[in-house]
């Protein structure tokens, strides 16, 4: 597998020009119980007023991911926090570092928004997800508490400094 700086993706926002190509993305049936469908989040977001982007396949010239986030009230601690609240791979781009390196360019990204304040990114996974657990921490992120998510379903809250180095795959 090429490594993630070899995988000609980026970031692009959501707009009214790609939302459609972005609707049509999917997971993998047995995924939809975590993630839901992208018009699910994306229709969540916009009445959160989430910031929505796209994972665009440079060379194929398509639409292969999704991600919306929002940044959170500041921590008693001082952290100032970003939330990922939907993070998929179209399942037929999927297994091939898409995830990995889309997830690393927003972490950058990130980095270079608000250097001086954005110092966290946290995401819940559901607690009976092990393929997302496993992603997530092979990212460097970190367990911290388990949580009562909507539907009663218990889920594990993992954060990720983001303005340390990114971890290495």
């Amino acid at each position: 597998m090429a490594s993630p700086t070899d995988i000609p993706i980026t970031l692009l926002d959501v707009t009214p020009e790609n939302y459609e190509a972005v609707m049509s993305l999917c997971v993998a049936p047995e995924q939809e119980r975590y993630v839901g469908t992208v018009a699910e989040a994306m229709a969540h977001a916009h009445f959160r007023q989430r910031e929505l982007h796209t994972v665009y396949h440079l060379a194929e010239k398509r639409h292969i991911g999704f991600l919306a986030y929002e940044d959170r009230p500041p921590m008693t601690n001082g952290d100032m926090p970003y939330m990922l609240h939907t993070f998929l791979i179209d399942c037929h781009y999927q297994r091939r570092g898409y995830g990995t390196t889309a997830l690393m360019l927003f972490m950058a990204a990130l980095r270079q928004l608000e250097p001086k304040a954005a110092t966290r990114l946290s995401v819940v996974v559901s607690a009976d997800n092990d393929a997302a657990i496993a992603f997530y921490k092979k990212l460097g992120f970190v367990f911290e508490q388990a949580t009562d998510t909507s539907g009663n379903r218990m889920g594990l809250w993992y954060s990720q400094a983001v303005l340390n180095q990114a971890a290495k795959p």
